[in-house]
């Protein structure tokens, strides 16, 4: 079967994928680790099926397995009263497929109503290139967005099992504990979930991949693409490339990848790919660099977060470097003396 064109909906009503999700079926299981592996451009519509699932409750659920079953009961019953003669092989084989056919487009309708009303439920939170925001969660645990991200949370955690959140881009949290033990939840688009019960970490979700800063606490990682948790602890960097097929654990200075919060950029040895993948993803600038071999150029300091003119000013001069800057666009090359 062709999932190609599916939407979140049709992936929630599917049982395979549900499957999947549950880690019911091992067979389901293994397929979609490899289908969402080979189509990466699909993972908004995986994304928003988990969305989707994450939220239903487990009341929600048995309210949906009813009328599922139930119109599958009462489909049997009408075909029997106007088809008495229907003999039981014919309304196994012919009509058993109707009933499932029923049940689908059930769950289908029921999902999209689902979805629709988690959708008005939701806050969503957007930056723009070069901004920062300060967001308080209904739980009081504080986040600050980075710059080009998104982050979504409903409007009220009482009476969840869990504090779900989804982060587009990059952010630093920290998370209170509650009074009553509340799981929280931070998902990112490839299908990372970040799990804590109180701690201070930092998440970056960008389009090479996902890394994960802890400062403090402990917080366990969920590879979903690859059925692999992570425990970090304190002062701990996993980096996760975006074919979600590997990761790297390393022990790390955590100013170096938090200080953005404080509109401070700090490098260390940095290489300057690492700061043109900053320009471009937090600043929304194209860099073009004539020479590759000047990505490996390694540089340390520390700049303000709204001075990009100084950044760039300190690369050329500490490199010998002739940086152009013009409108959306940077060009960086050696100096020609």
């Amino acid at each position: 079967m062709d999932y190609s064109d599916f939407l979140a909906e049709d992936f929630v009503a599917h049982e395979s994928f549900q499957n999947w999700y549950f880690q019911r079926d091992q067979n389901d299981i293994d397929f979609w680790d490899q289908w969402i592996k080979l189509h990466p451009h699909r993972r908004k519509h995986i994304s928003e099926a988990l969305l989707i699932l994450d939220n239903f409750s487990e009341s929600t659920q048995e309210v949906v397995n009813n009328q599922a079953n139930s119109s599958w009961a009462n489909l049997l019953d009408l075909l029997d009263e106007n088809r008495p003669d229907v003999k039981s092989s014919m309304r196994s084989k012919e009509f058993y497929y109707l009933t499932r056919v029923a049940a689908f487009l059930i769950l289908v309708a029921v999902s999209a109503i689902f979805w629709i009303s988690l959708k008005s439920s939701q806050i969503v939170h957007r930056t723009d290139f070069g901004e920062t925001k300060s967001i308080t969660l209904p739980d009081n645990s504080v986040v600050t967005l980075n710059s080009n991200s998104k982050l979504t949370f409903p409007k009220s955690f009482v009476n969840q099992g869990i504090r779900s959140v989804w982060l587009e881009g990059e952010a630093f949290f920290s998370v209170v504990h509650t009074e009553i033990p509340q799981r929280f939840l931070v998902h990112t688009p490839d299908q990372v979930v970040v799990e804590v019960l109180g701690t201070e970490f930092n998440v970056k979700s960008r389009q090479n991949g996902t890394k994960i800063v802890l400062n403090s606490g402990k917080i366990l990682l969920d590879l979903k693409n690859e059925g692999e948790k992570i425990t970090m602890r304190p002062g701990e960097l996993v980096s996760i490339p975006e074919s979600n097929s590997s990761f790297q654990k390393s022990t790390v200075n955590t100013d170096l990848y938090t200080s953005w919060k404080c509109r401070v950029l700090v490098f260390d040895n940095t290489p300057l790919q690492e700061i043109t993948d900053i320009l471009e993803e937090n600043y929304g600038l194209q860099v073009t660099v004539a020479d590759a071999s000047l990505l490996n150029l390694k540089v340390s300091g520390s700049v303000p977060s709204d001075n990009i003119k100084l950044l760039m000013e300190g690369l050329a001069e500490s490199f010998g470097l002739t940086i152009i800057h013009e409108q959306n666009h940077v060009k960086i090359s050696e100096r020609v003396n």
